[in-house]
């Protein structure tokens, strides 16, 4: 979804759908850079940058457990 749609879509709901949605659209772009920085950690013989990866992955990692914890407690 293109980020005008994204926008238009939370836009109109209430506080607590926002939330809700918000929350799980940060989830998944934390969920799909950490894959993607894994398979770039994988693929790559570049010594800086798997650890540049190294150094990011932690805390994207507990961001995204933030992030999920979030999401349970306003879907609760």
């Amino acid at each position: 979804m293109n980020a005008r749609r994204k926008l238009d879509d939370l836009a109109g709901m209430d506080d607590q759908t926002f939330d809700e949605k918000w929350c799980r659209e940060l989830a998944n772009r934390h969920e799909k850079t950490i894959e993607e920085l894994e398979d770039m950690w994988e693929h790559t013989s570049d010594e800086e940058l798997k650890k540049w990866i190294n150094s990011a992955l932690p805390g994207l990692r507990n961001d995204l457990v933030k992030l999920q914890s979030c999401h349970e407690k306003l879907t609760m």
